[in-house]
């Protein structure tokens, strides 16, 4: 194969370092507390703020960066397609 055939396509994303808190969390729960944070985290009536100060009231230890992060799709959940 020629370099420029190669080169051609993008390598694949590699994802590094550890998932986020959020990641952690959602493979962590029971599948109905999982699917109804999936749901909360989509939910724009659910603000960042109210989503984490849930998370504390319940127990979880989850920075408010995490949630910020995971939210946008910033973390390593997006690119291990773990969302």
């Amino acid at each position: 194969m020629s370099l420029e055939k190669a080169l051609r396509t993008p390598p694949p994303v590699v994802a590094k370092g550890p998932k986020c808190g959020i990641g952690v969390l959602l493979l962590s729960l029971p599948d109905a507390d999982a699917d109804a944070l999936r749901k909360a985290l989509a939910d724009p009536a659910w603000s960042t703020r109210s989503l984490h100060d849930t998370l504390k009231a319940e127990g979880f230890a989850v920075a408010y960066t995490s949630v910020v992060r995971h939210r946008k799709g910033q973390c390593q959940c997006a690119a291990l397609g773990a969302s």
